[in-house]
């Protein structure tokens, strides 16, 4: 293999994934503005009657469709929202927003993983999945099946399997990914939210062999939790960050970050594993 081009295709996936970085700060730091803005307004507002609150508390918008028999745009919904309303819209928006980049993450991850692929398998065969045995898959096809490529990989790299459990950011790397993986899936097919959390939960830590292992089950399930809603927002993937400590002394972790450090550091272990098996053949 050539450590050059691997190191260079690593290098690459991080410049992706600053971009996506770069995106969600500015979306964070919107909706910052924003809901200051709500909150300057509320508070300028302290002072009057309940009547004048009501009604210069609240903000009001018209919504129209294009109507193909007159050529008008056409009034069809008119809405009133107080500025707490709106302030919690902002949130939404911006948790949107995260969810999209985040998918837009996790395509860039899928193509390190078959340009790491080709990579290897082109040095060892043996490293090819069945359906690619005569290298007739595209780049597209292979794209597809991206899990399939890492769990050959698994089995395949003893030094991966080992690393996606045994790191130094202590986390179970195999489990994270497919949680990556099905959230990916549910904001690109559900819009972003799940219709029972608990088939979700259940299907993740039965793929990460996690769903009998009572030792690590609790602290698994908990971890997928912290990023589904509850009340309002059930079932939604929560990818804004999460307040650990209140007060003058606020401690916050972004959630969508997280999930970026846990597909750097997989890319990172892989092309890692990849090299070292490859020594180890090559002498």
């Amino acid at each position: 293999m050539d450590l050059a081009k691997v190191n260079a295709r690593f290098e690459a996936l991080l410049n992706d994934f600053s971009s996506v970085q770069m995106h969600q700060r500015i979306a964070s730091r919107v909706k910052d503005q924003v809901v200051l803005k709500y909150k300057s307004q509320h508070e300028a507002l302290s002072d009057l009657s309940q009547e004048q609150q009501e009604l210069l508390g609240k903000s009001r918008e018209v919504f129209t469709f294009h109507n193909p028999y007159t050529g008008k745009l056409q009034p069809h919904k008119g809405a009133s929202h107080t500025l707490a309303e709106r302030a919690r819209e902002a949130h939404i928006h911006h948790n949107k927003i995260c969810q999209l980049l985040l998918v837009d993450a996790f395509e860039a991850f899928e193509d390190y993983v078959v340009d790491i692929y080709e990579l290897a398998a082109d040095a060892h065969s043996e490293l090819r999945i069945r359906e690619d045995q005569q290298r007739q898959l595209s780049k597209e096809r292979l794209k597809k099946k991206s899990s399939d490529i890492i769990r050959n990989f698994r089995t395949m790299v003893p030094d991966l399997a080992k690393a996606e459990q045994e790191n130094k950011m202590q986390k179970d790397l195999r489990f994270y990914l497919f949680m990556i993986e099905k959230f990916r899936h549910i904001i690109v097919h559900r819009a972003g939210r799940c219709l029972n959390p608990d088939t979700l939960i259940e299907s993740i830590l039965k793929n990460s062999s996690l769903l009998t292992d009572r030792a690590r089950r609790p602290e698994a399930e908990s971890a997928i939790r912290r990023f589904i809603g509850i009340g309002s927002v059930e079932g939604v993937i929560v990818l804004v960050e999460e307040e650990l400590m209140g007060g003058a002394f606020r401690i916050s972790l972004n959630r969508h970050e997280e999930l970026l450090h846990v597909m750097s550091g997989y890319a990172m272990i892989l092309g890692r594993s990849l090299i070292a098996l490859d020594t180890a053949k090559n002498g």
